[in-house]
């Protein structure tokens, strides 16, 4: 056949160059095949090019060629049944002309291949009547590749698989491409690909490389395919990053698969699910890797481009994708940005001889505590705020290991957040004694800065504080520390309620009254508030002492209480200023408000269980002791109310630390006074439990002092 005998010379002619320069037998091939099969006039040459890259070039592909595999294929075409039909593919082709090798190396082998072959969608024939929908190219090559891997040619297989590492190989070359929006669909929807990590790696590291055009043209494509089978890739992407966590890699490969985490995410509601959530094996091993946080950290642009919350280019770090991570890792990064801010002071110290301590250390006598902290703290450096925290209680002995900083956090936050103190109001209505701030205190706007300083000073040195603030001000820090205006975050009733449900049960009222509720209420535009016993009012707006709240200006009336009653005033703005001083650095805008007040309170979480196998023993006792044994058994039998009891008797706060009890310190030490109750040494989470020997007495003893304390400081 003269086409044949041109396009065997016309082959060799361009193979030839392609290895001499310096290409190998099988990537001079596939070249060969691309550029022959792109050039004009040559159509009618195709299939026999398709046979040349296979046959005459000698280019062995796995155990067999692909011209010994086309050699046989022919008897095999009748008996090979494909789970497609000729109207559901998106070229014309001949019946049977999937069970060819060289159609499949032609459709599957390349990046072009795969969008001429699946690159448009196309009408299904439906029954009269029916309604019609566009069904996917991607959709024709799922059921082709299905078909060839459970029927019974192996060479087929072979074709099919070599084709894509073929394409895989492309792929490197074209990472973030928009014209491989087909490809990457194919290879996601290829039912082995989990299973061959090179051909996974691959296509995690293009698709991850997306910009915006190339997320745009992917989307197109993918949601051609079935939503159920599109929420499968989120979840093969999630098992990927899961398992390259697990294995140690490094920072570079966890970040391709967290950036193709963030393409698929971008595909629909259903993947945003899937790929946006938290990866407990990357947090578990952030929490163990020192190096890798260094890395994430180091390699990180918090200025990165982005469009909306899309970024316009992949991200940089692992901390570009803060979805993928818990408040743990988060703290972690926080601490790592402050000990590279310290290092830099430290350097610049010794460039001017300044011989400034690594640390904090804070000299405070106890019957003036608030006083010697307003002092020192308010008037330290931001940068000395953020420094490891070493406090010193005059006139006692003891070298503080973080104990001691603990015991001075929990005293001084109980006595500035109590509602005696005169700060801080308390419903009483509110069973979950939620804070606001007082409109008018004793105290001067100072010691209001001051408690928002010891809230970041308490993140920093991962000290847990019992602050019961609403959600309302979590979001108002996450917001200030991520730059965005407080005025864009407008108070609702529902955040009235969580600081008063009895103020938010008298706003619905007024929306819900009649005229005549209005007629009898004298209502006016104005606020009141105790003010050191005597109440005093202000204007919601200009008149607003005469203008009475009607049916009509109800709605208004509320808006504008709910305004003023969650601004907080002055009072407010002196915490935030407070806080914002030890907030400064780039990690705190990626923390959402649930995970800031995890780093301040805790969890409510309790696995008991991981705090046990935490615990160690001290002065005789073991873990197979057996009062050691009856405690625990104890433990595990208290309701939950006394399980928490039980917790802030030993460490001084009712939750657990980010990261559960597992990463608690506990200490239980062995007492021979028996006549006596247990003991707690908050500050160093230990628990003094006398050796009762007797399950009974053990629960008994444990109980009264349990309920007859809840806390118990002191030094060792």
């Amino acid at each position: 056949d003269l086409s044949v005998e041109k396009g065997m010379e016309r082959f060799r002619e361009v193979f030839n160059a392609k290895v001499a320069a310096g290409l190998g037998p099988n990537e001079a091939a596939a070249a060969t095949i691309r550029e022959l099969q792109g050039a004009p006039g040559r159509e009618e040459e195709g299939e026999a090019l398709s046979v040349l890259a296979a046959s005459e070039s000698d280019v062995a592909v796995g155990e067999e060629s692909v011209g010994e595999m086309v050699a046989s294929t022919e008897e095999q075409r009748s008996s090979m049944e494909l789970a497609t039909d000729e109207e559901d593919c998106s070229v014309s082709f001949e019946e049977g002309e999937w069970s060819r090798g060289p159609r499949i190396w032609e459709a599957f082998s390349s990046v072009s291949g795969m969008a001429r072959a699946f690159g448009r969608s196309i009408q299904k024939k439906r029954k009269k009547d029916a309604p019609t929908s566009l069904e996917g190219g991607v959709e024709v090559a799922r059921r082709v590749v299905e078909a060839i891997l459970k029927g019974p040619d192996e060479r087929l297989r072979t074709t099919l698989r070599n084709s894509l590492e073929y394409a895989s190989a492309e792929l490197s070359a074209r990472q973030g491409d928009a014209e491989a929006a087909t490809a990457w669909c194919v290879l996601l929807e290829h039912p082995e690909l989990g299973s061959s990590r090179h051909l996974l790696r691959t296509t995690v590291v293009s698709l991850g490389a997306c910009g915006l055009e190339a997320r745009k043209a992917f989307k197109a494509k993918a949601l051609s395919v079935d939503a159920k089978r599109r929420k499968a890739w989120g979840h093969a992407a999630q098992d990927h990053l899961t398992v390259l966590a697990a294995t140690g890699a490094e920072h570079a490969e966890l970040l391709h698969a967290a950036r193709a985490l963030d393409v698929l995410a971008e595909v629909d509601q259903e993947l945003r699910d899937v790929c946006r959530e938290t990866n407990e094996v990357l947090n578990d091993r952030l929490l163990e890797d020192e190096h890798l946080v260094v890395s994430a950290y180091r390699y990180w642009d918090a200025e990165e481009p982005r469009a909306g919350a899309t970024l316009k280019r992949a991200g940089t770090s692992l901390l570009s994708y803060p979805w993928l991570l818990d408040a743990a890792s988060k703290a972690r990064f926080l601490r790592a940005e402050s000990r590279r801010a310290m290092y830099g002071a430290a350097i610049d110290s010794m460039a001017r001889a300044d011989r400034s301590l690594p640390y904090f250390v804070l000299t405070v006598r106890r019957e003036t505590l608030v006083a010697d902290a307003l002092k020192k703290l308010v008037g330290a450096s931001d940068l000395e705020l953020r420094k490891q925290l070493k406090v010193v209680f005059r006139g006692e002995d003891g070298v503080d290991e973080g104990g001691v900083a603990n015991e001075f956090m929990q005293l001084a936050t109980k006595q500035l957040l109590s509602p005696a103190y005169g700060m801080f109001l308390q419903d009483d209505d509110d069973a979950s004694a939620r804070l606001w701030f007082a409109r008018h205190s004793f105290e001067s706007t100072i010691e209001f800065e001051l408690v928002g300083i010891l809230l970041g000073v308490a993140i920093h040195n991962s000290i847990l504080v019992d602050a019961p603030f609403p959600a309302l001000v979590w979001r108002r820090l996450v917001d200030d520390a991520s730059r965005q205006d407080l005025a864009d975050d407008r108070a609702s009733l529902a955040d009235v309620e969580d600081v008063s449900p009895a103020t938010a049960r008298s706003l619905r009222a007024v929306l819900a009254g009649d005229e005549d509720f209005f007629a009898k209420s004298s209502l006016t535009f104005e606020a009141s508030y105790d003010s050191f016993g005597a109440s005093t009012s202000v204007e919601l707006c200009r008149g607003g002492a005469e203008r009475a709240v009607t049916r009509d200006t109800a709605a208004e009336y509320v808006s504008r209480y709910v305004d003023w009653y969650l601004s907080g005033g002055e009072p407010f703005q002196a915490f935030l200023r407070g806080f914002r001083r030890v907030a400064g650095g780039k990690v705190w805008r990626l923390l959402s408000p649930r995970d800031l007040e995890l780093l301040v309170r805790g969890s409510e979480t309790l696995d008991l269980f991981a705090w046990q196998t935490a615990a160690i023993y001290e002065d005789g006792y073991f873990e197979d002791s057996q009062t050691v044994l009856h405690f625990w058994t104890v433990v595990h039998q208290l309701d939950h109310a006394l399980q928490i009891k039980l917790l802030k008797f030993v460490t001084g706060s009712d939750r657990a630390p980010i990261g559960g009890l597992a990463n608690s310190k506990f200490v239980i030490s062995r007492s021979a006074a028996l006549d006596q109750l247990p003991s707690s040494h908050t500050c160093f989470h230990h628990l003094v439990l006398p050796d009762y020997k007797d399950l009974h007495l053990t629960k008994t003893k444990l109980l009264i002092a349990i309920n007859e304390s809840s806390e118990g400081f002191g030094l060792r």
